[in-house]
């Protein structure tokens, strides 16, 4: 019997139950070391990473190389693969500016809350091993509640934020002292999962870190203090020095996978046939060879389609409390932080999963990877093909009829060696900036800053004209009338990153019960219209009815 669920998989790939259209190896590589950077090696950053290091407290060369830059004040984007230790980078740097200079401070972005709340243990742990204070990291995020947030930014030095709140909340409340304080000791701000800052959330997200930019250069007011800071981190960003550069309007050094120097496992990837509309069938059918073939290891199992996820993992044997469980949007915050902390120990055998699991959560028992379908885009591909192989060989399959990559005139070995797809912005669309340009104006009153655009910030071509149209008494053009509207008189909500604001309904079991989950309002109408079965964390309801009010909206199973 095969000890783990890699050798499963090898045999099954191997023998002739399954009909395999291609496969291929990616080598394992050794890691490449180098020295801590000097400008750390007598700091207490420096002490710690000397004493959790291996190879004789050495780091992987690009960690060496990009600290080095960032020691030197650059603005920088580390674009290696996964599990290449970019979090490592930043972090470093993150305490020891909170150790040389006490009243800076650092915010980092994250783009999911989920992702957010998972690397908040990372900051902890080396808070803790630095011996600093738990409440040196603060996090806020939309599951953190309003009254706790002031507190948390007059006390920590390092905030972990999502963007939606930082546009929502923080930058609304610019007339608050404690706000005002935090945004003026900026030193540094962090971007990770750089890549999903791209289309309609990374364009907003560009105004939105220029208006960041403005507001603390105005607080600041003092012409000596250092630039603020800008570090970025992707595995899957295509020309990330430019990409960077359109975001923030500031210029990065780049280090790339050329210079990466972590190391790799072999990892096994093949392309598995089957007739049209039968990968589903093929998946469920490959979870039971592995959870029946193997003691040791887990899998992760990516499908598109959030009912598609509780469908197979029910089919695979999940229950609430099995060793099979879905993974989406819209679950309870608890119940999200226990299958992935399940995850992380080892306790749970396998995981079917939306692109909720792409991001950054560290799942080192991960052996093998199944995608239901051809990836959607070579960026998703990659993510995926990421998430296993981080502590031993790994494997990943993608299940899909025979002509999937050939029919598009690629094979699937062409397809896992072309580049990732250019990431877009639209900083000239004259409806966004004018909502931005109602944001920024909303933003400079309570400052007292002069009614003309910022400046010392790139702003994209043609904001000024629509910063001044956008401002009270502005001679606004007719066309943002509508626009207008929508922002009202409270623009940052008016206004959400990404794109349109949504209902958004709590699932409840009774009118008093805690939440679920929740769902919006256009996945409520596919998945839980009234009469229909809700499928929600491996368990089946019946929809009874929608209720909705001034006061409250939320679904009821």
């Amino acid at each position: 019997m095969p000890e783990t669920m890699f050798d499963a998989l090898r045999e099954l790939l191997a023998g002739d139950t399954l009909s395999i259209v291609e496969r291929f190896v990616l080598p394992g590589r050794p890691a490449k070391h180098s020295q801590v950077p000097r400008f750390l090696r007598d700091s207490r950053v420096g002490w710690h990473l000397n004493r959790i290091l291996t190879s004789d407290g050495q780091l992987w060369s690009h960690q060496t190389d990009a600290l080095e830059c960032v020691g030197r004040g650059e603005n920088l984007v580390v674009s290696t693969g996964t599990a290449s230790g970019k979090s490592l980078i930043f972090r470093a740097l993150a305490f020891h500016k909170a150790l040389l200079k006490p009243g800076s401070r650092t915010l980092v972005f994250y783009p999911q809350k989920a992702l957010a709340a998972d690397q908040m243990k990372g900051w902890q742990e080396m808070a803790h091993g630095l011996k600093l204070p738990e409440s040196t990291i603060g996090r806020i995020d939309g599951d953190v509640p309003v009254r706790e947030r002031e507190g948390i930014l007059s006390t920590a030095r390092i905030v972990v934020m999502t963007p939606d709140v930082c546009h929502a909340w923080l930058m609304y409340r610019l007339a608050l002292p404690i706000v005002r304080e935090f945004v003026r000791s900026l030193s540094t701000l962090i971007m990770d999962e750089a890549h999903t800052l791209e289309g309609v959330f990374g364009s907003n997200f560009a105004f939105l870190i220029r208006r960041l930019m403005a507001a603390r250069d105005h607080l600041s007011k003092d012409t000596s203090k250092d630039p603020l800071q800008l570090v970025a981190a992707t595995a899957t960003i295509r020309d990330p020095g430019r990409h960077m550069k359109l975001l923030t309007g500031k210029s990065f050094t780049v280090v790339d996978h050329e210079r990466d120097g972590s190391p790799q496992h072999d990892r096994l990837v093949a392309h598995i046939a089957c007739a049209d509309g039968e990968e589903v069938n093929v998946a469920k059918a490959l979870h039971t060879s592995l959870l029946e073939g193997a003691p040791n290891g887990a899998f992760i199992t990516f499908l598109d389609s959030r009912k598609g996820v509780e469908a197979l993992a029910m089919a695979s044997g999940a229950t609430p409390t099995a060793d099979v469980l879905p993974y989406r949007a819209g679950f309870a915050p608890e119940d999200r932080a226990a299958i992935e902390q399940r995850l992380q120990e080892g306790s749970l055998k396998g995981v079917i999963s939306t692109s909720a699991l792409e991001l950054g959560i560290d799942l080192p028992h991960l052996q093998v990877g199944i995608n239901v379908g051809v990836p959607s885009t070579r960026k998703s591909y990659r993510q995926r093909l990421g998430r296993v192989g981080r502590s031993g060989r790994a494997a990943f399959v993608v299940i899909a009829p025979p002509r999937a990559f050939s029919s598009f005139g690629t094979s699937f070995r062409q397809y896992h060696e072309m580049s990732v797809e250019p990431s877009y912005l639209y900083l000239d669309n004259r409806f966004m900036q004018f909502a931005h340009g109602r944001c920024l104006a909303t933003e400079q009153e309570p400052l007292g800053a002069p009614a003309h655009t910022p400046t010392g910030i790139d702003w994209p071509p043609g904001f000024n004209e629509l910063y001044a149209a956008a401002r009270p008494g502005g001679n606004r053009p007719t066309e943002f009338d509508a626009i207008a509207a929508l922002g009202g008189d409270d623009p940052h909500h008016g206004y959400p990153l990404r794109n349109v604001g949504e209902l958004r309904f709590q699932i409840r079991t009774h009118k008093d019960a805690p939440s679920i989950g929740d769902v919006n309002q256009n996945q409520a109408l596919r998945e839980c219209y009234p009469g229909g079965t809700y499928l929600h964390l491996a368990t089946a309801y019946e929809v009874k009815a929608w209720i909705t009010s001034a006061f409250d909206s939320y679904i009821l199973v």
